[in-house]
């Protein structure tokens, strides 16, 4: 289970948006949502914002009221305009980015082991990653080399030393996106042509 905290993340499915590039990304008050094409002309919404209990609602209507609350009217407007699949919706609430509480004997890969903000796109890579990383360690263990505390030691350390650079970057540009002074300096620094993209960008892969 992912370690308590003050996110909350929602998603679900509409058909007959417009969308105005391949990925939309819209930054709120209160955080941050993504619209994506994916199967069947769909589009994928998806936020992250700062918990608010006040704001909880039956499903879908939740990420409305989150849209709207952050500023996103307007977003909400076309959303909602649209058809709206609500088998599709997914929400979990109350939890904490970072480096995830790990249970003793368990192998945690992906989020388990550790949260990075959605917004540098790398949650899919990294649970790839962890799986990857997972092989030898645990065809080690299956071939009776090593017991399953080396195993896990041995794991987690190596997955520290790939993720651990990302994980410090991306949380450290997470306040930027997600709180009103952080967006206004982020908005200056790359209107004056300062901020370094590509910079940022490495730093995150």
């Amino acid at each position: 289970m992912p370690a308590k905290g003050p996110w909350i993340g929602l998603k679900f499915h509409v058909l007959g948006v417009e969308l105005h590039a391949d990925l939309e990304m819209h930054l709120a008050s209160n955080g941050y949502v993504g619209l994506g094409k994916v199967e069947q002309e769909k589009v994928n919404v998806c936020g992250l914002f700062r918990l608010e209990p006040s704001l909880s609602g039956n499903g879908i209507e939740t990420l409305e009221r989150y849209l709207c609350a952050g500023g996103l009217d307007v977003l909400a407007g076309r959303i909602f305009a649209a058809r709206v699949d609500p088998e599709s919706f997914l929400g979990i609430a109350g939890f904490r980015l970072g480096r995830q509480e790990h249970r003793d004997g368990i192998a945690a890969l992906g989020d388990a082991w550790g949260m990075i903000p959605p917004f540098t796109g790398n949650g899919m890579s990294m649970a790839f990653e962890s799986a990857e990383i997972a092989t030898d360690p645990l065809h080690a263990w299956q071939k009776g080399r090593g017991t399953w505390g080396e195993t896990l030691e041995r794991l987690r350390e190596e997955m520290k030393r790939r993720f651990a650079r990302r994980m410090f970057w991306g949380r450290a540009m997470h306040p930027f996106l997600t709180t009103d002074a952080g967006q206004a300096l982020f908005t200056l620094v790359s209107r004056s042509g300062l901020l370094p993209f590509k910079s940022c960008f490495r730093a995150l892969r």
